[in-house]
């Protein structure tokens, strides 16, 4: 019986008030505090709690106030009410664990290479990039105008807020479709060159490096290593001096 109400989620003191009202039937609160040697006080809580899963019904139509006990089939009720509970965490935990591992991945595996997928993995990234106050060389990837595009202009505004600058070589072909106002709010710096744009993008921070490829799925895979960090801006900074102002 005990692993019953255990299992239940009922603790000792809530299963002793209820089996004393299953065998003695409605009692005050002042008769279930002596017999089970409880404050008034610990005895009002404990009955709150039991009406409130359906355990305890409390009698007001006589002027004293009683309890009793419900039919033992409310633990039946008790039980999928907790199954419920559980599916909903089950569905709660499977929509975050994306989120949790992508931190976990992040924070852990220093130097190291990380993968952070789908829009959570993206925001990650893009709180790091941000926590890191580090500027960020970036060279834009082709990016689907949906709600990662949302996405992004959020991680971009944060960064902005914290006055972190970024260098971006964007193609000549997108100069005319480019807001040089929303740029500067962004604190971009912008050159363009000749090369074709991009299906992923590069963007290096810090000693990290990051690959973001945002079809048909995002993926980030960010490299965490100060050489290769080191190597990656070298190579930004020479097509950077060779970009048009």
């Amino acid at each position: 019986m005990e692993d019953l109400f255990g299992l239940l989620n009922i603790r000792d003191k809530e299963e002793k008030v209820y089996k004393l009202l299953l065998e003695e039937g409605a009692l005050t609160a002042n008769d279930i505090s002596k017999k089970t040697n409880e404050s008034r006080t610990n005895t009002y809580m404990i009955l709150e709690q039991l009406v409130e899963m359906g355990m305890v019904i409390q009698n007001e139509e006589k002027a004293i106030r009683r309890f009793e006990a419900s039919d033992p089939l409310a633990l039946q009720k008790l039980l999928l009410n907790r199954q419920q509970e559980i599916k909903k965490t089950q569905a709660l935990l499977k929509r975050n664990l994306p989120e949790l591992k992508s931190l976990y991945n992040l924070g852990r595996l220093k130097p190291g290479v990380v993968h952070l997928e789908g829009l959570k993995g993206l925001e990650v990234m893009l709180n790091d990039m941000a926590k890191s106050q580090k500027e960020a060389l970036l060279i834009p990837g082709t990016i689907p105008r949906n709600e990662t595009w949302e996405v992004l202009k959020k991680g971009i505004e944060k960064r902005a807020k914290k006055g972190i600058r970024t260098k971006a070589l964007f193609t000549r072909d997108s100069k005319p479709s480019l807001d040089e106002e929303l740029h500067k709010k962004q604190k971009f710096e912008v050159r363009y060159w000749p090369g074709e744009e991009y299906p992923s993008e590069v963007v290096i921070y810090g000693n990290k490096c990051v690959f973001t490829s945002y079809e048909p799925e995002i993926v980030n895979t960010i490299i965490t290593n100060e050489m290769i960090a080191k190597t990656m801006r070298g190579i930004f900074e020479q097509l950077w001096e060779s970009a048009e102002t």
